[in-house]
């Protein structure tokens, strides 16, 4: 199904006069991902469900899903894909096809204030614990911290810092881990632990110190993307 659906893909597009990079992906079985298309500002991805008709649709770009839904027919698809190529506004997309949503850091990445809602989204989300929020309120007053971008992980119990804002992250800052009573500071590149402390600023402290001199503020795009971008950067 998936080469059909990327010939057709194909097929449609140069009866428009455009050609992209279209693809069948195989990395999930069954019902999962099926087709992937590369445009100039992104990549969609497009998936057969696995109940009830149309297609599925994901946008991503620098790491991240920034648009997604439900689409009728393989028709919208290429509209859709026209229309982003054009650099196209999330509000316009979704204004043009209401089932495509996006959320509040897909338009924080629209607008260039990523790391500023991320963090925010973090210090707000009611699901962490009490030690994670104390933990990230007391990063995010850290200028050296505060200018990259915050991810929490390992089921709320990780707060770690990328240099880029887009998934996979960045691996050269250390994490802090929540233990029993503990804070936990890991080089997450080597899995080495570099200190277990009861003081919260003591921990943060040995983050920063790890932090290597030449980091600026968090840049859009994934690791990889990042270390592509940047010509003699250090590598990871």
């Amino acid at each position: 199904m998936a080469g059909r659906l990327a010939e057709r893909i194909s097929a449609l597009a140069r009866n428009l006069g455009v050609q992209w990079a279209t693809e069948r992906v195989d990395e999930l079985d069954d019902d999962g991902l099926h087709v992937r298309i590369a445009v100039e500002h992104g990549t969609l991805f497009v998936y057969t469900p696995s109940t009830g008709a149309g297609l599925v649709v994901e946008i991503w770009r620098e790491g991240y899903c920034w648009i997604s839904g439900l689409a009728p027919d393989l028709n919208v698809v290429i509209d859709l894909a026209i229309a982003w190529n054009s650099d196209i506004s999330l509000a316009a997309v979704s204004g043009r096809w209401p089932f495509l949503q996006y959320d509040e850091l897909a338009a924080a990445r629209e607008r260039g204030n990523t790391v500023e809602v991320q963090w925010a989204t973090l210090l707000e989300d009611a699901d962490l614990k009490n030690r994670m929020h104390e933990l990230l309120a007391t990063s995010c007053d850290n200028p050296t911290l505060r200018k990259l971008f915050p991810w929490v992980g390992q089921h709320g119990s990780r707060l770690g810092f990328s240099r880029c804002t887009g998934y996979p992250y960045t691996k050269d800052i250390p994490v802090i881990d929540l233990t029993e009573g503990y804070f936990r500071v890991t080089d997450i590149s080597s899995a080495i632990v570099l200190g277990v402390f009861v003081n919260l600023l003591d921990a943060l402290n040995v983050v920063i110190d790890g932090i290597p001199a030449w980091v600026g503020p968090a840049v859009p795009g994934t690791a990889e993307e990042v270390e592509r971008s940047i010509p003699g950067r250090p590598p990871w």
